[in-house]
């Protein structure tokens, strides 16, 4: 009985992991900013070893190969720790080349959009 309950189990939590795509974000993403703004942010997502990477310039505070704190996708949602002290994005991948949502620094939020270069 124990081991049809097992079976059983590991068979459900197969399908679940199955059942739930997760986004391929792999790729080079370049932040949209209004007309007067300087040279965006780009954030360089790639996998390793199964998990998710990645390296973000901010050329306006001369930050380039900075390595982001973590990177969690859900299924559409990606949620990007960009430094260790909160500042993060929460975002939705719209389609195959645009993510969009907000970008959160201390106690403020900020509307943002990546597009896939």
């Amino acid at each position: 009985m124990k081991l049809a309950i097992l079976i059983f189990g590991v068979f459900i939590t197969g399908i679940i992991s199955i059942s739930t795509p997760v986004a391929n974000i792999k790729g080079t993403w370049v932040m949209q900013t209004g007309a007067g703004s300087c040279s965006p942010v780009v954030i360089r997502i790639s996998m390793d070893e199964g998990t998710w990477v990645g390296k973000m310039d901010i050329p306006e505070q001369q930050v380039y190969d900075k390595e982001v704190d973590g990177i969690i996708v859900k299924g559409d949602s990606v949620f990007i720790s960009v430094f260790k002290s909160g500042n993060s994005i929460s975002a939705v991948l719209q389609n195959k080349q645009t993510l969009s949502g907000k970008l959160v620094t201390g106690s403020s939020e900020s509307a943002v959009q990546f597009v896939k270069r």
